[in-house]
């Protein structure tokens, strides 16, 4: 099965410090069988998430650098628990006091269990002018690899320049954003889908600077199961 992207919304926090929770806009996540949020912000701690139809959500990869932290969230059906769907569904974020930008992302073509829908997650940091979330090996084919990335693009690939920025090799960035009162900090996030397997290192640029990227490859429908494994022996969940 094809993975088909259902909708998405905007996340987006312009450093307002005493505000509230973050909520999206609706979006019709009926038949997703995969709920992701991705990006990146810049606080001390990575983002709290919740959805108003009560699923429960796990942060898979935290990549973290002095400033900013990407981040890769994600919510499915498990063995014990079916992924709650609406016509009219929100996601919130806790985002602490600093700038983000994330997208929240339906996907249908998710394998089922007792497979693991989670197959490989890679993070890291750097202060080179690209960002490279680590080189990965997709265990089959058809596999669904989401990125997220916070650091800074540098002058002059502000809001003024949206094209200048990319995730290769290939990649669909679903939207970016320069957070004008923070100068350059920055969030993003994109995917790929690969009809065949093969290594891949999801790369964001051109940034400037400090900044952290991560990765999270996502098996297909009909694919085979498989312990979920992690980019130089890191991992943050463990799934039933």
């Amino acid at each position: 099965m094809t993975w088909q992207l259902i909708d998405s919304r905007t996340m987006e926090w312009i450093y307002v410090p005493g505000s509230g929770n973050l909520t999206t806009t609706p979006m019709n996540t009926t038949n997703a069988d995969l709920l992701v949020i991705a990006g990146g912000s810049r606080q001390s701690i990575p983002a709290i998430i919740s959805d108003n139809q009560g699923n429960a959500w796990l942060s898979i990869s935290n990549a973290i650098s002095t400033t900013y932290i990407a981040s890769v969230f994600y919510a499915m059906t498990t063995s014990s628990a079916g992924l709650r769907t609406a016509a009219s569904h929100t996601f919130t974020i806790a985002p602490g006091q600093q700038s983000l930008f994330f997208i929240a992302m339906a996907f249908r073509g998710a394998a089922k269990p007792p497979m693991s829908v989670l197959d490989i997650v890679t993070l890291n940091n750097s202060a080179m002018n690209t960002g490279t979330a680590g080189s990965v090996m997709p265990a089959q084919d058809n596999s669904l690899i989401i990125s997220g990335v916070s650091g800074s693009w540098g002058a002059p690939f502000n809001d003024a320049a949206p094209a200048a920025r990319t995730l290769a090799p290939g990649g669909i960035i679903l939207g970016t954003r320069t957070a004008p009162d923070d100068g350059n900090n920055v969030g993003g996030a994109g995917y790929f889908i690969q009809s065949t397997a093969a290594a891949i290192n999801p790369t964001w640029g051109p940034l400037f600077g400090t900044n952290a990227v991560c990765a999270a490859v996502f098996r297909p429908l009909g694919g085979a199961g498989g312990a979920v494994a992690a980019s130089g022996g890191r991992i943050n969940v463990t799934l039933e």
